[in-house]
C-alpha cells in the first residue's frame, strides 16, 4: 500500500513537470505553437525525449539545455540567460527603461496635451487686452471692441465666457507670427463703408492666425464685411490651426467678406461646423481657398479665383474649394484660374452643384474617395478637364458623379477624365 502511494505521487509529479516543460518549448514545424499544444510529429518526438529524460532523473534545466544544444535557441520561447544572449537582455531592459521614462515625460502628448498649457483666467485675459492697447468695453456677457486701428505684437486670447463683438471700423494689424484666438461667439459687424479688417503689420512676413473655436458648445460666428489677408498658420492654446482664418466647432455665417493672400495651407479652414457662406471673395491664397472638413451647409454666389500675379506664392496642388467628409450645396459660384482643382470633393462627401461657373481651371470638378457629386446646370469654359474621378485613399469605395441628361455644348465622352466607371446620368 505504501509503495502504491509513492508510485502515484511520483507519476503525478512527473506529469506536472512534463506539462511545464512542454509549454516552454516551441514546435519548430508549427506556427508559433508550444510542444504541449501541438500534435505534429516533431512535437511527439520531443515529448518522448522529455519523458525519457525525466525518468532518468534529469532536471528541467538539464532537459532544456540538452534540447537547446541539439536544436538551437529557437526551440525555447524565452531567450536563455547566457553569454550569447546578454546583449539581447541588456537591450530589452534598456529599451523598457527608456520608454518608461519617455512615457512619464510625455504621457499627455495627445490625450491631455492642453492640461500642460498655462491657461490664464478670464480676468487675466481681459488685463492682457488692456496691456495690448485694445479699446473695448466689457459687460457681463460680452466684450465689444470699439472702432480703431490696433497694432498687435503678442498673441491675444479672448475669454470664453464672453461673446466678442467687433464694431464697424475695427482694424487689427498683426505682427509677424502673432495670432488671435476667440473661444466664444463672434460677431464681426462690419459695413461696406467701415469693414472689419485683419491684416499683417509686416509688408513681407505673415501673421499667425485669426481663429475661433467652440468649447463646450458650438460657437456662433457671424462675419459681415469682414476682410482678412496676409496670415499663415500657427499653434495657439494647444491647437494647430491650418488657415489664416480658422473656425472649429461653430455655426458660421459669412457674407460680403473676403479671404485673400494667405501663406498657409488654407485661406480659410472650417472644421466640424455648420456653414452658410454667401457673396464673398476667396482669392490668391497659397493652396486651398476654402477647406471644409466635416461640415454641413451652403455656399452660394461666391467668387473663387487664383491670380498667379497676386498670390504670395504658387502651389500647383491648390484648390478653390476642398470638401472632405461634408454635405454641402454649392450654387451660383464662380471658380476661375486654378492650377489644379477648382472644386475637390473627397472622403465620403456629398455635394449638390447647380448654376456654378467653372472657367480656365486645370480640373473643374474632381470627385474622389467614396464621394458623390450631383451636377446640375453648371457652365464650363476652357477647363483642361471638366470632370475627374479617382481613388486617392484605397480604403474608400469608388466615387460617383451624377450628371443631368443634357450637358449643353459638351460631349460627355470628351469632357470626363474618368479612371473609374462610376458616371451616372440623371433623367428628368
Amino acid at each position: 500500500f505504501f509503495i502504491f502511494l509513492l508510485s502515484c505521487y511520483v507519476n503525478s509529479y512527473t506529469e506536472i513537470d512534463l506539462k511545464k516543460i512542454k509549454k516552454k518549448l516551441r514546435c519548430m514545424t508549427c506556427q508559433n505553437q508550444s510542444i504541449y499544444d501541438s500534435d505534429a510529429d516533431f512535437s511527439k518526438d520531443i515529448k518522448k525525449i522529455i519523458v525519457q529524460k525525466l525518468e532518468s532523473g534529469h532536471t528541467e534545466k538539464e532537459i532544456i539545455k540538452f534540447l537547446v544544444e541539439r536544436y538551437g535557441e529557437y526551440i525555447v520561447f524565452e531567450p536563455q540567460m547566457n553569454i550569447k544572449n546578454y546583449f539581447l537582455w541588456f537591450l530589452y531592459l534598456f529599451l523598457a527603461g527608456f520608454f518608461f521614462i519617455l512615457l512619464r515625460l510625455i504621457k499627455d502628448i495627445y490625450i491631455n496635451f492642453s492640461s500642460r498649457i498655462n491657461k490664464p483666467s478670464d480676468a487675466q485675459l481681459i488685463d492682457n487686452l488692456k496691456l495690448a492697447g485694445i479699446d473695448f468695453s466689457s459687460e457681463p456677457d460680452k466684450i465689444t471692441v470699439q472702432k480703431g486701428v490696433f497694432n498687435i505684437d503678442r498673441n491675444l486670447i479672448f475669454p470664453k465666457s464672453k461673446k466678442l463683438v467687433l464694431s464697424p471700423g475695427v482694424n487689427f494689424l498683426l505682427d509677424t507670427g502673432t495670432s488671435i484666438l476667440i473661444q466664444s461667439d463672434l460677431l464681426a459687424n462690419g459695413t461696406k463703408e467701415e469693414p472689419v479688417n485683419i491684416k499683417r503689420l509686416s509688408e513681407e512676413k505673415p501673421f499667425g492666425v485669426f481663429a475661433v473655436i467652440g468649447q463646450e458648445k458650438m460657437a456662433n460666428v457671424r462675419l459681415n464685411n469682414f476682410h482678412i489677408s496676409g496670415g499663415g498658420e500657427s499653434s495657439i492654446n494647444g491647437v494647430h490651426f491650418l488657415g489664416q482664418l480658422s473656425i472649429h466647432n461653430s455655426e458660421v455665417r459669412i457674407n460680403d467678406s473676403s479671404v485673400k493672400g494667405s501663406s498657409s495651407d488654407d485661406g480659410i479652414n472650417i472644421r466640424n461646423s455648420k456653414v452658410l457662406i454667401t457673396n464673398s471673395l476667396f482669392e490668391s491664397n497659397f493652396a486651398d481657398q476654402i477647406d471644409l472638413d466635416f461640415c454641413d451647409g451652403t455656399l452660394s454666389n461666391n467668387f473663387f479665383k487664383f491670380n498667379t500675379e497676386a498670390a504670395v506664392s504658387k502651389d500647383p496642388n491648390g484648390d478653390g474649394l476642398d470638401v472632405s467628409g461634408s454635405k454641402v450645396i454649392v450654387e451660383g459660384n464662380i471658380f476661375e484660374g486654378f492650377l489644379d482643382k477648382a472644386l475637390s470633393i473627397g472622403e465620403s462627401s456629398n455635394v449638390l452643384l447647380r448654376d456654378n461657373s467653372f472657367k480656365e481651371n486645370l480640373r473643374a470638378i474632381t470627385v474622389k474617395d467614396g464621394s458623390n457629386a450631383f451636377i446640375l446646370d453648371n457652365a464650363f469654359e476652357d477647363n483642361s478637364y471638366d470632370f475627374s474621378l479617382y481613388i486617392k485613399k484605397r480604403f474608400y469605395p469608388e466615387p460617383k458623379i451624377y450628371l443631368n441628361s443634357e450637358i449643353q455644348g459638351q460631349s460627355k465622352a470628351t469632357q470626363i477624365k474618368n479612371k473609374l466607371k462610376s458616371v451616372n446620368m440623371l433623367t428628368t
